[in-house]
């Protein structure tokens, strides 16, 4: 899986110059390799078209405003170029560390599967997660742990589609996790599990049909 970052003009582009060069969708490829080593060249693509090779490659971590960015430069056609894109999006992308979890949530909930969930938590001694759909936030955001993991799985089993989850454990962990919930509570679906990813896909649409079943 290769992470696609939008490039720029390293020199300052005006308002109509700006609008015509994000129009040409100039994206440079960086392969999970690419964190490992130190490419020379990456390719580039304009759409979905090959577009050349970006030459004289530089790649290192940033702070912007706070913000962990992978940066990325280099020259295309000659002219100096440069891209970022967020730290967590990378390490997600190819499984280098954990990030944090989100969970969509419609603002109301049906009170029997809040019951059932609220329960679950009971049992598993995990009561003070229960915050986490207390609250109004139409999304959640969470530290990475297993436990969070594990409150989050409980409410997609016991809320349906009113919950999705983005759940950011590496692979590996998060697969222990669930197997960890399983032998605790044996009747949890598999396909509870094949939900740790989905909400990374969700748009405009499924939020506001969420909006208008509350």
């Amino acid at each position: 899986m290769a992470v696609k970052v939008a490039l720029f003009p390293q020199s300052p582009l005006d308002g109509d110059d700006l609008a015509a060069w994000v129009r040409r969708e100039l994206r440079v490829q960086l392969p999970p390799e690419a964190l490992r080593g130190k490419p020379r060249t990456l390719p580039v693509v304009k759409g979905d078209r090959a577009a050349g090779e970006l030459e004289a490659v530089r790649l290192m971590e940033e702070h912007l405003d706070g913000l962990r960015t992978l940066r990325v430069s280099g020259r295309w056609n000659g002219r100096p170029v440069a891209g970022g894109v967020a730290w967590e999006e990378a390490a997600r992308a190819f499984d280098l560390e954990d990030t944090p979890h989100h969970l969509w949530r419609a603002r109301a909930l049906p009170e029997a599967g809040l019951r059932a969930w609220q329960g679950d938590l009971r049992r598993l001694a995990l009561e003070e997660h229960a915050w986490i759909l207390e609250r109004d936030a139409v999304v959640v955001r969470l530290e990475p742990t297993e436990t969070h993991a594990w409150a989050c799985w409980l409410a997609a089993w016991r809320l349906g589609d009113r919950v999705g989850l983005d759940l950011g454990l590496r692979q590996e962990r998060l697969r222990s996790a669930f197997q960890a919930l399983r032998e605790r509570l044996p009747g949890l679906p598999e396909e509870v599990f094949a939900r740790s990813r989905e909400a990374a896909d969700w748009g405009k649409g499924e939020m506001r049909r969420l909006r208008q079943a509350s």
